[in-house]
């Protein structure tokens, strides 16, 4: 069964332990762990108790093919229910998967008995796979798809950790990390982690913190990259992206940031078509942008065409996967791919 975004904020508050297989996926690694996590405080499993939590990893398959089969079926040694836990490594291999679907498919068809609760954390396989087609078709499987988080999203979760941390934010600075910490929960939550500890024993973020912070990091230029990149400035971009992938920031999480540049920009263009201002498409697109960048969105709506910022944001899309099967080559392919973005743009 597949949940919506609502089904799954009353599935995380409160899960059906009726429902005894639950699978969790999808691109943003960071939302995948903070959700698995959340589950198995609900269930009140302790993992460190080999008596209440059973873990498998990838090699145990290869021994043991039937291992989460038999797993779930299994009674516990005190009879309650146990959880049996699989967290990915990164993708999962091709061999891994076919395991994992083999078990679940014998699960489900053979209608055995499910004594415990099965908790699959498989990271980012596509939601057309077998594997979630049998678990979207079964009322004995849940299915939570974890996506990278809107802006919006990604605020509340900024907020709700710095009200945890008892820790304030100027506005400012808000939209100003807001705009440079991409949207994967993980890297976003990693780069705050980072920041109370610079302000510490502080208690309130400024603008200047948050710049410094990231400065040290060269995340701050990554929104530059994007624009250097549109306007064709190829000498700046080349010492901008040299600078930030020699720091040690992953290409792919250069080119999501780029792509929600472009995103806004594209979004922007198809307000000013049918007839609002661009100051006013562009407050509708977003309402992070910061206002040192303000006048480079305005001039590259100016002057890009709707669907030629469709065509680019569906190139870039491309390598994404690209840079994900090619992963050793990364940097080359986007120094490349972002070189090239006046042909892209035809």
């Amino acid at each position: 069964m597949k949940l919506n975004n609502n089904q799954i904020q009353s599935f995380l508050k409160s899960p059906d332990k009726n429902i005894p297989i639950i699978i969790i996926f999808g691109p943003d690694d960071g939302l995948c762990k903070e959700y698995v996590s959340l589950l198995i405080k609900q269930f009140n499993f302790n993992i460190d108790d080999p008596f209440q939590t059973s873990i498998i990893s990838s090699d145990d398959f290869e021994s043991y093919p039937n291992k989460l089969l038999d797993e779930a079926s299994t009674i516990s040694f005190f009879n309650e229910k146990k959880l049996v836990l699989y967290k990915s490594i990164g993708d999962l291999s091709k061999s891994t998967l076919n395991h994992i679907t083999l078990n679940l498919k014998n699960l489900l068809n053979e209608h055995k008995i499910i004594n415990n609760i099965v908790m699959l954390e498989l990271g980012n396989i596509k939601s057309s796979s077998d594997l979630i087609k049998i678990v979207n078709a079964s009322k004995s499987c849940v299915s939570i798809a974890c996506y990278n988080d809107s802006v919006s999203d990604l605020s509340k979760v900024i907020e709700l950790n710095l009200k945890e941390q008892n820790i304030s934010i100027d506005k400012e600075a808000l939209e100003f990390f807001i705009i440079n910490s991409g949207n994967d929960r993980k890297n976003t939550l990693k780069e705050l982690d980072k920041i109370f500890s610079y302000i510490f024993p502080k208690n309130n973020i400024s603008f200047d913190d948050i710049n410094n912070c990231l400065s040290n990091n060269n995340l701050v230029s990554i929104e530059d990259i994007a624009f250097s990149a549109i306007f064709n400035n190829h000498k700046q971009l080349v010492f901008q992206i040299e600078s930030v992938l020699s720091s040690g920031v992953h290409p792919i999480f250069v080119l999501k940031n780029i792509i929600n540049v472009l995103n806004i920009i594209f979004d922007s263009r198809n307000y000013v078509d049918n007839g609002d201002s661009i100051s006013d498409a562009l407050n509708k697109s977003s309402k992070y942008i910061f206002w040192k960048s303000r006048d480079n969105y305005i001039k590259s709506i100016k002057y890009w065409s709707t669907d030629k910022v469709g065509i680019v944001l569906n190139k870039l899309i491309s390598i994404e996967e690209k840079l994900k099967l090619f992963s050793n080559n990364g940097n080359i392919i986007l120094i490349q791919t972002l070189l090239n973005f006046s042909k892209i743009r035809g």
